[in-house]
């Protein structure tokens, strides 16, 4: 169930399990977006000897269209009620539902070199796009992370390697990054071209706050970021062909 809209999932369908077929079984995936609904069931659930299958699948959907904003809990008993019910039961029904979310944070750590930068930003940029924040918002926060990440490798472990960790977190519109290393940052003052990550960094971002001390060094960068109702990327995801 995305948005209001119920797919039935019939790809990658296969003989029964314990039916006696030893060949290789389809497969098949779906990716389902933030906030979508699954239900897996048998087919005691829905199917009933004196009619034809479809119409206990036509039952099914109806009744989730009509239980789609319920919590998950109270979806499973009115899944049950609405289609068990008072009725004789010939075979044994069983129900799973699951509800995906969407991620209030995330949480990176990778080896201080240049090469993992890339997958970061991948990281990051993934994180942005699912909690509903446009493309543009999402890029200018990655490159200025980038950045912060970039110098906390090149500064924080000059003299070896070691450990970056990025954490991010939204809340009421803002979403507050904080790159963290644990080396001994050494000054740059002198050197050309130096001392422009922080600049960049303050352009792209509302709030970018340095955070040195013995331990390492912390950078914190935070910025307002407008999200599109939930129902509206669901309901794009839905009719993506």
């Amino acid at each position: 169930m995305i948005d209001g809209y119920a797919r039935q999932l019939d790809e990658g369908r296969s003989p029964l399990l314990a039916a006696g077929y030893d060949g290789v079984r389809a497969q098949a995936t779906c990716e389902l977006p933030p906030g979508s609904t699954l239900v897996l069931y048998t087919d005691g659930l829905i199917e009933r000897r004196d009619e034809p299958f479809h119409r206990g699948l036509g039952r099914l959907r109806t009744a989730m269209r009509e239980a789609a904003d319920q919590d998950l809990s109270t979806l499973a008993e009115t899944l049950i009620e609405s289609l068990l019910g008072q009725q004789d039961r010939t075979d044994d029904a069983a129900l799973l539902c699951l509800r995906t979310g969407i991620p209030t944070s995330m949480s990176y750590s990778f080896p201080s070199v240049p090469e993992e930068l890339r997958q970061l930003r991948s990281r990051l940029r993934d994180w942005l796009l699912v909690r509903g924040y446009s493309a543009d918002d999402a890029e200018g926060m990655v490159l200025a992370v980038n950045e912060a990440a970039a110098n906390a490798i090149e500064h924080g472990y000059r003299d070896g390697s070691g450990t970056v960790q990025v954490t991010g977190s939204a809340s009421d519109g803002v979403v507050e990054v904080m790159v963290t290393d644990h080396g001994s940052w050494r000054d740059a003052a002198g050197e050309p071209g130096r001392g422009r990550g922080i600049a960049l960094m303050r352009t792209l971002m509302d709030e970018v706050e340095v955070r040195p001390g013995l331990a390492g060094t912390t950078v914190v960068l935070r910025q307002t970021l407008a999200a599109e109702p939930a129902g509206t990327r669901l309901a794009s995801a839905a009719e993506r062909p």
